[in-house]
């Protein structure tokens, strides 16, 4: 593996060297006439070739004293986790941030467990008015409290007005007059 590395940083670093001196601006060629021959055929050839300059039409200035540049790293700006969400139900109290982290108490979430259990205790707790327990979903079963008081036959309810007339102080003649 490391012959391999070593191979790619020599191909490298002759690239580069063959890049800039390619690149640079006075490229200058020998001043003598090129000779090239062609043995091919019996008879020899020489070609002559100028002398070839090439200049950028572009020029490009070259950094100053003055002109420093700087580089300015961007302010990292602190921005402070949110609530995202709780754990539903009755269980402990979970808090869900929006910077991936979950904790367990805080305030929000205790209210909205709060407010759950409330809910839990309104749904579960029936209404005992009459001899039957209603709960908020209509569900109903017998009031365990609910005591009836028999009532007396005409009869005894008539004997019973009569007596408690006369235990008033009321004459008899007073009591037959209101009671029949």
């Amino acid at each position: 593996m490391s012959d391999v590395k070593s191979l790619l940083l020599a191909c490298s670093l002759i690239l580069l060297v063959l890049g800039v001196t390619s690149c640079s601006n006075n490229v200058q060629q020998a001043s003598g006439p090129i000779l090239s021959s062609n043995t091919a055929s019996s008879t020899t050839e020489t070609t002559t070739v100028a002398p070839i300059t090439t200049q950028s039409s572009k020029s490009v200035p070259e950094p100053t004293a003055t002109e420093a540049t700087t580089y300015e790293a961007p302010a990292i700006e602190y921005v402070e986790p949110y609530i995202v969400d709780c754990q539903p139900g009755m269980g402990p109290i979970e808090t869900f941030w929006s910077d991936g982290t979950q904790t367990g108490w805080s305030d929000y979430c205790q209210a909205v467990h709060d407010e759950s259990l409330r809910g839990e205790v309104e749904a579960n707790t029936a209404v005992c008015e009459t001899d039957l327990c209603v709960y908020p979903n209509g569900a109903s079963y017998p009031n365990p409290n609910y005591r009836v008081v028999p009532t007396p036959s005409p009869w005894v309810q008539g004997q019973l007005d009569w007596q408690n007339c006369l235990d008033a102080g009321n004459t008899q003649e007073y009591c037959r007059m209101t009671l029949n």
